[in-house]
Order: C-alpha cells, then sequence, then structure tokens
C-alpha cells in the first residue's frame, strides 16, 4: 500500500487470472460542465463504465503512470523473458501534428510542446546541456542508419 499526497492511502489490487480482461478500447465522454468523465472500458469480457471527478483524475492519471513504469521495469529487468519493451514502446509512439520550443527565461530550460490533434499537448523539459547532448546522440544515430 503506498501514501498519496494528503497522506490518503493507495492501494494497488491483484486481480485473479480467472477474472482477468484484456482492454481493447477507452471512450471518454466529459461532462459538458467538466466536473467528470464517464470512462467506458472496452474488454474482452463486455465493456465497463466508469465515473470519474475532476477532483480524481489526476489520481488516477498518476497511478496508471505509476503502473506504467512499474511494468516498464519489470519488463527491463535482466532475466525478463519478454523480447524487446523498448520496441514494443516504439511500435505505439505517439506522433505530433506540431512541435514548438520555448524557453523557460528562469532557468534556460528548453520546454517541447507536442501537440497532437484529438488529445492534450505533452511538455517535455530539457536542460540546454541535454539538449546539446541529444542533438550528438540524434547525429550519431543518423549516421549509422545511413550506413
Amino acid at each position: 500500500m503506498g501514501e498519496m499526497a494528503g497522506g490518503d492511502a493507495a492501494e494497488t489490487e491483484y486481480i485473479c487470472p480467472a477474472h482477468d480482461q484484456e482492454l481493447l478500447a477507452i471512450k471518454t465522454v466529459v461532462h459538458p460542465d467538466g466536473s467528470d468523465v464517464l470512462l467506458t472500458l472496452h474488454t474482452t469480457r463486455g465493456s465497463i463504465n466508469l465515473t470519474v471527478a475532476l477532483e480524481h483524475i489526476s489520481a488516477a492519471l498518476a497511478e496508471i503512470r505509476q503502473a506504467s513504469l512499474l511494468m516498464f521495469y519489470r519488463q527491463t529487468t535482466p532475466g525478463a523473458c519478454t523480447g524487446n519493451p523498448i520496441a514494443r514502446l516504439l511500435s505505439a509512439a505517439l506522433e505530433p501534428s506540431r512541435v514548438s520550443v520555448v524557453i523557460d527565461p528562469a532557468t534556460a530550460d528548453r520546454l517541447f510542446i507536442h501537440q497532437f490533434p484529438n488529445r492534450m499537448p505533452i511538455i517535455t523539459r530539457m536542460s540546454p546541456d541535454a539538449v546539446l547532448s541529444t542533438i550528438d546522440e540524434l547525429s550519431i544515430v543518423a549516421r549509422k542508419a545511413a550506413n
């Protein structure tokens, strides 16, 4: 059991394999006033409707992100016989319709704003040194790919 901001307990539940359902798709419908969202999880055993209030959506997203980090960690642990998890992540990579760059005047960090046609932007932050290192790495990878 973990602990969330404000001291609330967070639990991770294990679903018995006999009850497992595979997620096929997710549909969201946001209430007109923005107070909640209806999530419809389409699974191999049918659909599940779940209403999440605005004040709980961040916690739900944090749990999903934490679970995905743990999944990635376990997939990349030596001895995991799962193939190449990076290749699976690359095959599902999002493709932004536009990427903008803004410089944070307080830190000189570069903020990359990845914009998508049908989802919220994703913003990543990199220091100037990290950007230069990434450009160097990109040059090396591009040269290798050209050969």
